[in-house]
């Protein structure tokens, strides 16, 4: 059963990081076709080396670590990663011509409140801390895990502190107003105050 799931986890990590290659690729391009002024680069290089450490991390623990699978947190990693990679997609499409891999704003930018947009403000961010902690479960690479809660997710809290100042700083009131009665993470409308 070891060597089963061995393999499942392997091929499983290869095809999540292919995919996620492809999309990047694909991505990029569109992000290519306009730029605008970008803020704080190093937090997309900071992000891309701690998922990169997420996808290498987990299998060297998993083949050095020798524990016992619990098939729960393993499918529940699956679930994860497979979350993280379909909404951020589905985040990235909602954005368009907005979206970049770095805090960017472009000539024309507007606040996109539709999709996924729509019931909280960063969607694409709340897919990938999906897909990093997913990456850890799977093998069950609870040493990972930590390291992803240390590096990984911090990284991810300030892009968005980052960002969130870039974006109240060029749009005022109105990013404030959409900051206000939305949460970060999760898909609930926050009480009037």
């Amino acid at each position: 059963m070891k060597i089963l799931f061995s393999v499942f986890y392997l091929v499983f990590l290869v095809f999540a990081v292919i995919y996620q290659i492809f999309i990047e690729e694909k991505t990029d391009a569109r992000e290519k076709e306009s730029k605008g002024k970008i803020y704080f680069h190093i937090t997309h290089r900071l992000i891309n080396i701690s998922y990169v450490s997420l996808v290498f991390f987990p299998p060297i623990e998993y083949f050095i670590i020798k524990r016992q699978i619990n098939p729960f947190v393993s499918i529940l990693g699956i679930v994860m990663v497979y979350a993280g990679i379909l909404g951020r997609n589905y985040a990235i499409k909602f954005l368009k011509k907005y979206w970049s891999g770095d805090i960017e704003i472009k000539h024309d930018h507007k606040i996109i409140k539709e999709g996924p947009y729509a019931y909280m403000r960063h969607p694409a961010y709340t897919a990938m801390l999906l897909n990093g902690i997913g990456l850890c479960l799977i093998p069950n690479a609870y040493y990972s895990l930590i390291l992803a809660f240390v590096f990984y997710v911090p990284v991810i809290l300030v892009r968005i502190k980052l960002e969130e100042n870039v974006l109240i700083q060029k749009f005022g009131s109105e990013y404030l107003d959409y900051k206000n009665k939305k949460f970060a993470f999760f898909p609930f409308k926050k009480k009037a105050v």
